[in-house]
């Protein structure tokens, strides 16, 4: 029995670890790109590389969700993605809004988030900073399709669980005088209580369970969008 267990064990590992996915970096040129991509480190399942390394890099993928991690200039952004196996994809420098975007070469498609929420009062889940939606206490939001700028489609998506006073309608901007705005950010920011970041690929239907105990976020595949859903939300829009 014990070898039997051995040999499935070393079948699954081979069969996991085995798959691969391609990641191209490209050097762009066009109006508004971010001008220090080259210095940007990226890291995907501990395959590390830089911006200016213009090449092709082999990342083998992970049993469950993929990770990244890209340090821009003093920042540090950490995000969950799903590679397939022998895709490829292309990394390249973004727009105004995003130091890079990372797309797949075949069929790109942004995807929709859920969020569980197991607290005992409602909350709200921004998606990709502009999608919102109120999730009551101990229910399930709608899927939220995570509309991103038309430049910059392909970059790390926020997913941020807040207080429903986040929502106030005080903290947009409305170019009114003598308000200070960076005392509103800063208030604002302290009713976020969990924040994560989803690089959706290829229409990821992803759902989130928010634990209200310890204030996270657990990630889970639920299938992906086929292509009547994009359309259907494209056309919404």
């Amino acid at each position: 029995m014990k070898n039997i267990l051995t040999i499935l064990f070393l079948v699954f590992t081979i069969k996991t670890s085995g798959q691969t996915a391609t990641i191209k970096v490209v050097a762009t040129s066009h109006d508004n790109q971010y001008d220090k991509f080259d210095q940007i480190l990226f890291t995907f399942n501990g395959q590390s590389f830089s911006g200016a390394d213009k090449d092709s890099f082999k990342i083998k993928l992970e049993d469950g969700f993929d990770w990244g991690r890209a340090v821009v200039e003093n920042d540090t952004i950490s995000f969950k993605l799903k590679f397939r196996p022998d895709e490829s994809y292309t990394i390249k420098a973004g727009c105004c809004c995003a130091a890079f975007i990372l797309t797949a070469d075949s069929n790109p498609n942004r995807g929709t988030v859920q969020v569980k929420n197991k607290a005992n009062r409602d909350l709200i889940v921004v998606v990709a900073e502009a999608n919102r939606d109120t999730i009551r206490s101990k229910t399930t939001s709608k899927p939220l399709f995570a509309y991103e700028s038309a430049m910059c489609l392909f970059k790390p998506a926020s997913i941020l669980i807040a207080e429903p006073e986040y929502a106030n309608e005080k903290y947009q901007y409305n170019s009114a005088k003598n308000i200070d705005y960076g005392k509103l950010m800063k208030e604002r920011r302290t009713l976020i209580l969990s924040r994560g970041w989803f690089h959706f690929l290829h229409g990821e239907k992803i759902e989130i369970t928010y634990e209200d105990k310890n204030n996270t976020l657990s990630y889970q595949l639920n299938g992906y969008l086929t292509p009547e859903e994009i359309k259907a939300y494209h056309t919404f829009k």
